[in-house]
């Protein structure tokens, strides 16, 4: 009996001592976090350019204008013919009106004719746009544009579009250049064949 028992404490000391060592392996170990699977979709999201060169694509079978005394060119539809006039009065507007050549009508001061009406208006007091159409010296286009406006980009070039001018329905993009300002009025043309038409407007040297 006496001999039994120091082999017995021995075993329970061995267990314990085997029991502490896996306790403090498993306190030390590791634990491995799975993280969530991220599954990827195999279908490709694409950006769809269209819209980007839409306007420009529009307008590949257009013919060009091109005015050396006005400064500009355009792409308007075929089926437009143009009419220039060039002021000789110190001060005057020079204009340039584009008219459908299918139209019923043969004069060119029929409003309904006019599908494009560009003037040239001479800023010789170096005004503001705010105070050269304030109706003073010209237009009083701020007041009257029914759809408010906002600056836009035009030929590379600050400008500024009012909707919906007067009771007309009319918009028109003024362009401030030095001495003068360049107005494009839609005039009857679909306002996409408008949009088209100004992101074709470039300056000329």
């Amino acid at each position: 009996m006496t001999l039994k028992t120091p082999v017995i404490v021995l075993i329970f000391i061995a267990l314990g001592a085997v029991i502490g060592l896996m306790g403090y392996v498993l306190t030390k170990k590791q634990v491995k976090v799975e993280a969530p699977e991220v599954k990827v979709s195999d279908e490709i999201i694409k950006i769809d350019s269209s819209d980007l060169s839409s306007k420009a694509s529009a307008t590949d079978d257009w013919q060009i204008y091109r005015s050396e005394k006005g400064g500009f060119e355009l792409k308007a539809p075929v089926k437009w013919d143009f009419y220039e006039h060039i002021s000789s009065v110190t001060g005057g507007v020079d204009l340039f009106l584009f008219f459908d050549k299918e139209a019923t009508t043969t004069s060119i001061d029929e409003y309904d004719y006019i599908q494009l009406n560009i003037r040239i208006k001479q800023n010789k007091l170096n005004l503001s746009m705010e105070d050269f159409y304030n109706g003073k010296q010209s237009t009083e286009l701020f007041r009257n544009a029914r759809g408010g406006y906002n600056e836009v980009i035009i030929g590379g070039k600050n400008a500024v579009r009012f909707k919906e001018k007067d009771d007309i329905g009319a918009d028109v993009v003024v362009i401030p250049l030095q001495g003068k300002f360049i107005e494009i009025d839609s005039a009857n043309s679909d306002i996409e064949i408008f949009n088209q038409i100004l992101s074709t407007f470039k300056f000329i040297d």
